[in-house]
C-alpha cells in the first residue's frame, strides 16, 4: 500500500498570508505626506517575516514577525518575507504558499516524527486546468496513441 501524503490546503495558507499583509501593509510615501504632511513619520518596515510551521499530525499555523517570538519548536517550518510596499495578489500568496509547503517538506523528509511525506492540495483551478489538459490529449488522440 503506498505511503499517505499529508496534503496541505494551498488557499488557506494564502488567505492566511494575505490576511497578515493587509495588517502590517505600510502606505506608500505619498499616502503617508498628503495625509499627515510630516515625512518624517513615514513607516520604515518594508517586509514582514512569515513562517508555516507544520506538525506530524497534519495540522499547520502561520506565524509572522520576529522569530525569536516562536515557543513551540516542534514541526517542520519553512520561512520566507513579504514585501509590504506592495500589493500581494492572490497569485503571489499561492505561490509564497507554495514554496513554504515545499521548505516544509524538504524539513519534514529529514525528521523521523513525520511518518508521512508532506504536499500541497492542489486548487480548484489547478485541478480544471489538468482535467481540460487530459481531456484536450484525449481528444487529439493523445492518452489512445500510447
Amino acid at each position: 500500500m503506498p505511503a499517505k501524503t499529508l496534503r496541505f490546503p494551498v488557499n488557506a495558507i494564502a488567505q492566511d498570508l494575505r490576511a497578515i499583509h493587509a495588517e502590517f501593509r505600510r502606505p506608500t510615501r505619498a499616502q503617508v505626506v498628503s495625509e499627515d504632511r510630516d515625512e518624517d513619520s513615514f513607516l520604515t518596515d518594508e517586509t514582514i517575516d512569515v513562517r508555516l510551521q507544520i506538525f506530524p499530525d497534519g495540522s499547520w499555523k502561520v506565524h509572522h514577525g520576529d522569530a525569536g517570538w516562536d515557543t513551540d519548536h516542534h514541526g517542520a517550518w519553512a520561512s520566507d518575507s513579504i514585501d509590504l510596499t506592495t500589493r500581494l495578489s492572490y497569485n503571489d500568496a499561492c505561490l509564497l504558499a507554495r514554496v513554504l509547503i515545499n521548505q516544509a517538506a524538504d524539513m519534514a523528509a529529514e525528521d523521523p516524527t513525520f511518518a508521512h511525506p508532506i504536499a500541497y492540495a492542489l486548487t480548484r483551478k489547478e485541478k480544471a486546468t489538468m482535467y481540460q489538459t487530459a481531456v484536450q490529449r484525449l481528444i487529439h488522440g493523445d492518452l489512445l496513441a500510447r
